[in-house]
């Protein structure tokens, strides 16, 4: 998208940062300073402007400083700042967003965070108060910069070793994770689509070494041996079409489990616990 006139871009950013059309008088030339760093780009005025509201004014001349020292062409740096004034619950439900559940209805996600004591009805109502999320007829929307933002900040947690990240969710890197024999203390959730490898067993060896998992998806594939012992800090699982010929897991524990989405036939709707 093309940059905005500039007197456009002051005027979107006074509508999330006053929630009026322009700035106050003793914040005019403030605002007009913010709005030249972001590179008049409407997502980072929109997530600045929002993140500014009924801020102090100290707030303001960091931020300032902080957009300034961004290259003016990276984005990503900019819609940062608004990430970075988050508390660790609220990162954590805007990287579970942005990685798993853009287009999701919203109520499992919200009975997950509770059980960690994420506070999700605080966090959400922040995020959507700072335009980092969107709520569309009770399913989460996040405008793409967004997702790729979040997505990018799990990245660099460990840009080359993917089990060292807290989210995965390229199939292929999820596979070398779990084939991986180190501990993996650092993974959160994992999404796995297995549709054209159906066979695909996980051990339950390879699970457990998953301590703080908390989140599973698996599309096809099986688990085997005894998981009495893995998966104790699960609290949301999904399981599609596993293969009946070859599931052999036994004593799964989920005693943790708040939300169990289970399907073992295409044609059929998933059964929700």
């Amino acid at each position: 998208m093309e940059v905005m006139s500039s007197d456009c871009a002051l005027e979107l950013f006074s509508r999330h940062a006053f929630n009026k059309d322009s700035p106050s008088d003793d914040y005019k030339e403030l605002s007009r300073q913010i709005v030249s760093t972001t590179g008049r780009l409407p997502l980072a005025i929109e997530v600045i402007g929002s993140f500014l509201f009924e801020r102090r004014q100290p707030i303001w001349n960091e931020t300032l400083d902080k957009l300034s020292k961004a290259p003016h062409e990276d984005v990503f740096e900019k819609l940062k700042i608004s990430y970075d004034a988050l508390t660790f619950e609220q990162q954590q439900i805007f990287l579970d967003i942005a990685c798993f559940f853009i287009g999701e209805h919203m109520a499992n996600a919200i009975y997950m965070w509770k059980d960690c004591d994420f506070f999700p009805d605080t966090g959400l109502d922040v995020l959507i108060s700072m335009s980092l999320v969107k709520i569309v007829e009770n399913a989460f929307w996040m405008h793409d910069q967004l997702r790729d933002l979040g997505k990018e900040i799990v990245r660099q947690e460990n840009p080359i070793n993917p089990t060292e990240r807290s989210r995965v969710w390229i199939d292929t890197e999820v596979l070398d994770a779990i084939r991986t024999k180190e501990m993996k203390k650092n993974v959160q959730a994992l999404d796995l689509y297995l549709g054209n490898k159906p066979k695909v067993t996980i051990k339950s060896k390879e699970i457990g070494r998953f301590e703080r998992l908390r989140y599973l998806k698996l599309h096809s594939g099986t688990f085997s041996g005894n998981l009495a012992n893995s998966l104790t800090n699960l609290r949301w699982i999904v399981w599609r079409y596993p293969p009946c010929l070859f599931l052999k897991p036994a004593n799964i524990c989920l005693k943790k489990v708040v939300v169990l989405e289970y399907s073992d036939d295409p044609c059929m709707d998933n059964s929700k616990l």
